[in-house]
């Protein structure tokens, strides 16, 4: 139920499902600025996204021309591949992070591993010296080995703490003190990485959900939203995969059941993460689903008898809860 990077390849070929079904998502990459060959800047944007089944092509081209990833649905799952050996123009085969990098992942560089491999070491064993230790190596560092650097300060301080409360925490504090000795160097550059962990963050967040979920259904509905950034999208999906099916009552009650489910060791009340949830959150939900504004779901709400005596500075409240939640932040944005 893995989800591929977003990646291009280095040899053309045409892949087939043989077993099971797949999220296949195409991006586009626009390159702005070339740190060194192995590590790009530019803009990653989905291109489109579509239901893969049993039996279907997709032709693969070398090169950021085609630059896909894959999500299975069904365990288990099988493709398989006819290719070239190589595509001497592309010798490169990048995988991309969105928001706004490219990188070589079979780079090897030991000085950069060892780097890295220090820096998870001394936070691991919570070393007293350790910020110091990462603030002095992000000032004498080149802007790939900052964002590795970072990437694995982010990945200890991030994860240890509970989602949606890490801006607020006390390793949020070491974590943005690192980002600055960063800026120092770097400048504007480093703006460009809080997007791309936020972004790992939240597929972190989504992932941890889908692998407590048994249901075939839930676990279709979070990986739309994890691979997904985009409410039409998800719900054009739903349709095809359930075409007898009102694509919004799906995905409303598929809410209701992550509203009424909790995850096993997590002190968060429910799979959405929200304390509270009842009639009026539902209703903004599917507000939401259809594309409504906070005025039309205000009109609407008006209009229905069981939101009466709500303020309309509550619904806006809960609207906007459920738009920055893990699960919704990138389709609702």
């Amino acid at each position: 139920f893995r989800s591929t990077a977003i990646h291009h390849h280095s040899f053309s070929g045409a892949f087939q499902v043989l077993h099971g079904s797949s999220v296949h998502s195409r991006y586009s990459f626009a390159q702005e600025r070339e740190i060194n060959p192995y590590f790009l800047i530019g803009k990653v944007s989905l291109a489109d996204v579509s239901l893969l089944i049993k039996g279907q092509v997709r032709t693969i081209r070398s090169g950021p021309e085609f630059i896909h990833s894959l999500f299975h649905l069904e365990r288990p799952s099988a493709t398989i591949t006819v290719r070239t050996n190589h595509a001497p123009h592309h010798p490169i085969q990048y995988s991309y992070l969105k928001p706004y990098l490219a990188f070589d992942p079979f780079f090897d560089e030991e000085s950069l591993a060892r780097k890295v491999q220090t820096v998870s070491l001394l936070l691991s064993m919570k070393h007293p010296e350790a910020d110091r230790f990462i603030g002095e190596l992000l000032d004498n560092s080149d802007f790939q080995t900052t964002f590795f650097v970072l990437e694995a300060a982010f990945d200890f301080l991030g994860n240890n703490e509970l989602e949606g409360l890490f801006q607020l925490s006390k390793s949020a504090d070491r974590f943005n003190s690192m980002l600055e000795r960063a800026r120092a160097r770097h400048g504007e550059l480093v703006d460009l990485l809080p997007p791309v962990f936020e972004e790992k963050q939240r597929q972190h967040a989504i992932t941890k959900r889908r692998g407590m979920i048994e249901g075939e259904d839930l676990r279709f509905f979070l990986a739309l939203l994890l691979n997904v950034p985009q409410r039409t999208l998800v719900l054009d999906l739903i349709k095809q995969r359930f075409p007898e099916d009102d694509p919004f009552d799906k995905a409303a009650g598929w809410i209701k059941e992550l509203a009424a489910t909790r995850m096993f060791g997590s002190p968060e009340p429910n799979v959405l993460g929200l304390k509270e949830v009842d009639e009026t959150h539902h209703f903004v939900f599917r507000g939401l689903l259809q594309g409504m504004s906070g005025d039309e779901i205000q009109t609407a709400a008006r209009e229905r008898l069981f939101t009466k005596g709500i303020p309309e500075q509550s619904l806006a409240e809960i609207g906007q809860s459920i738009r920055t939640l893990p699960l919704f932040k990138a389709i609702f944005s």
